[in-house]
């Protein structure tokens, strides 16, 4: 929280996010961000030119917080509005290609692709410490895989720092290459590598559906769902309904190889939780998901939603998703989700 703010909604909204009431407190930090601010006695007493800069500084921080809770929220274009705003009280500088990361990761949570691929880029570039570099090359290897864009992917991957970072965005690249063995040794690494403190719970849960993913596609389903149930856990558990979505349709996909025709209540929740908070690339997984089951059962419906992911995909515009529909509809075989 600003330490410059005097004003009690600002320990309101510091407490509605520690409750996990994100909307509540995306509102009310985007509420101050607008409002003239109420500065300490100390502050406003400073010279006007100093005391101006301290007013953007503080508006960018607000901003900064009401974009974080927009993104726990699983809003992703109020959260890029937000971001917008930051940046536009955000000089060049330390500070400023980190929101630019946070940016082009809404833009891709939103669908869109190819922004959020120049945001990442301007990230880099920008950057004005080691840890903003490292935080703009992971999600430009993320979404450079998503491309097919393989030389700058790789480029991006080799110089990541961190080596649980490498080594999960080599094992997504790899999958993606079809390079299964390669994919299962760099995931291999990942896990060991990850910490096992509730701080890096996420990535457990990332990693984990991604190893239900690789081992879809190497024909070991009974390894897949165990692993995207391993997943879904700790989604639920950190209460992120995006991430905990996505991996129902993995999960889904796993059933079906199992020769299982799963429920589609959960899988129509999903969808309209996507198409309500704007998740398109999320969307365009249940749909193949969904497609996918309806035509294992030989429901007619199962061709629309194919035809309507490849729609999305190709509105997204990476090339991985529309090489996965494309294959889908021919083989009614998923490829997998890579993911950014």
């Amino acid at each position: 929280m600003p330490e410059e703010l005097d004003d009690p909604r600002a320990a309101q909204a510091a407490a509605l996010a520690a409750q996990g009431r994100w909307r509540e407190a995306a509102t009310t930090w985007e509420e101050l961000a607008a409002e003239p601010l109420a500065l300490p006695q100390a502050a406003a007493e400073r010279a006007a030119e100093t005391a101006t800069e301290t007013a953007a500084q503080t508006a960018a921080q607000l901003w900064s917080l009401a974009a974080e809770a927009w993104r726990r929220e699983d809003a992703p274009a109020a959260s890029a509005r937000a971001l917008r705003q930051a940046l536009a009280r955000t000089p060049a500088g330390p500070g400023r290609a980190l929101l630019l990361v946070q940016l082009a990761a809404a833009l891709s949570d939103a669908g869109q692709h190819a922004p959020a691929c120049d945001l990442a880029a301007q990230a880099e570039a920008a950057a004005c410490t080691r840890n903003e570099r490292q935080l703009a090359l992971d999600l430009g290897a993320g979404l450079a895989t998503l491309s097919c864009d393989w030389p700058e992917a790789s480029r991006r991957v080799a110089a990541l720092e961190l080596p649980v970072a490498r080594a999960f965005r080599a094992a997504c690249l790899a999958r993606a290459q079809g390079q299964l063995a390669e994919a299962g040794e760099a995931l291999s690494q990942a896990e060991r590598l990850c910490d096992p403190g509730e701080a890096s719970a996420g990535l457990r849960a990332r990693l984990a559906a991604e190893r239900a993913e690789l081992a879809l596609e190497a024909g070991r389903p009974p390894a897949a769902l165990a692993a995207a149930l391993e997943a879904r856990r700790i989604w639920t558990r950190l209460g992120r309904r995006g991430a905990l979505f996505a991996v129902v349709a993995t999960e889904l996909r796993v059933r079906l190889a199992l020769g299982q025709l799963p429920i589609e209540a959960e899988l129509n929740r999903a969808l309209r939780f996507a198409e309500e908070r704007g998740l398109h690339p999320l969307r365009l997984e249940l749909l193949l998901a969904r497609g996918l089951a309806r035509r294992s059962r030989g429901d007619a419906a199962g061709a629309l939603d194919l035809e309507e992911a490849l729609a999305l995909a190709q509105a997204i515009g990476a090339e991985l998703a529309i090489s996965r529909v494309r294959g889908a509809r021919v083989s009614g075989m998923s490829e997998g989700n890579t993911g950014r």
